[in-house]
């Protein structure tokens, strides 16, 4: 175990860092991305972190989302040998996931959310937006999205969580890990993505990782206009129309919530010896390589 853990600015310092790395590549190769949820609604309202969040979101249209995850990796050189994507990581007790991660290999983190072992390090969320014709086409997709979420989910689930709810969770955990129902909803909640398309008209959704307590289907022409916000003294994309899609996933989002429900990811984080880890992305296959 860790001796000396990260405070959290030294957190969202390095994951600064892998926003910086995400956004110059898709300026260089002209994908469209934008900040989403709570890091939009941070450079919106305080120019940077919400001060008690402690991850950085972003969204992308499926087609540029498949084409960043298929050319980044090439891209990473001597200087960013721990900067990767999870979805590369390919070792055991690495997590399964319906969307993409660029994480920092050199710095593990543990959530009190997640079960014991399942390996994560310092991210960045990326999640692929599709779209649809029409909103009652998103809604019911997005509907079906949070039930494959739920029992994707119910497999990660530890003690982490105080009372009765926490005991539940726990047991459904074990259930689920004892089973295939976390490939299956994993397949599931793949299959929305990687079945869809964007088009700017209509509407678009994120289907990866839909959150039950927002609903997050927006009109798909946000995406026709981006615009520059400051997030922590630098500059990032968004939606130019932040009030229509902030209203649609907080309602009064220029109100702070109260104390209570200022969640975060109970995050620790460590850095690590990447001579001694076989976690890392750079090693490849061949883990004799690290």
């Amino acid at each position: 175990m860790p001796t000396e853990y990260l405070s959290m600015q030294e957190v969202k310092d390095a994951e600064l860092h892998l926003l910086r790395i995400f956004d110059s590549y898709c300026r260089k190769n002209k994908l469209r991305y934008s900040l989403s949820a709570g890091t939009l609604l941070g450079a919106v309202r305080h120019k940077g972190f919400i001060p008690w969040d402690d991850d950085i979101d972003v969204v992308m249209p499926v087609e540029d989302y498949k084409s960043f995850i298929a050319g980044f990796s090439s891209r990473i050189g001597e200087e960013h040998s721990h900067i990767g994507l999870a979805s590369q990581l390919n070792f055991k007790g690495s997590a399964a996931i319906p969307f993409e991660k660029l994480v920092d290999t050199s710095i593990e983190v543990k959530s009190a959310y997640i079960a014991e072992g399942i390996r994560e390090y310092v991210w960045i969320d990326i999640f692929p937006i599709v779209s649809f014709d029409s909103e009652a086409e998103a809604n019911k997709a997005w509907d079906a999205a949070v039930r494959y979420k739920h029992l994707f989910q119910a497999s990660r689930w530890s003690s982490g969580q105080p009372g009765v709810a926490g005991w539940i969770k726990t047991v459904l955990g074990t259930v689920a890990r004892r089973t295939s129902l976390q490939q299956w909803a994993l397949g599931k909640l793949r299959a929305l993505t990687d079945n869809g398309s964007f088009s700017t008209k209509g509407f678009a959704a994120d289907l990866s990782w839909a959150v039950s307590s927002s609903l997050e289907v927006f009109p798909a022409s946000l995406f026709n206009d981006l615009v520059e916000y400051e997030f922590e003294g630098e500059r990032f994309l968004g939606f130019k129309d932040f009030d229509c899609y902030l209203s649609l996933m907080y309602g009064d989002y220029m109100t702070l919530p109260p104390v209570d429900k200022r969640i975060t990811h109970g995050l620790k984080a460590w850095r690590i010896n990447p001579s001694n880890d076989c976690g890392r992305s750079c090693c490849g296959n061949n883990k004799q390589n690290c």
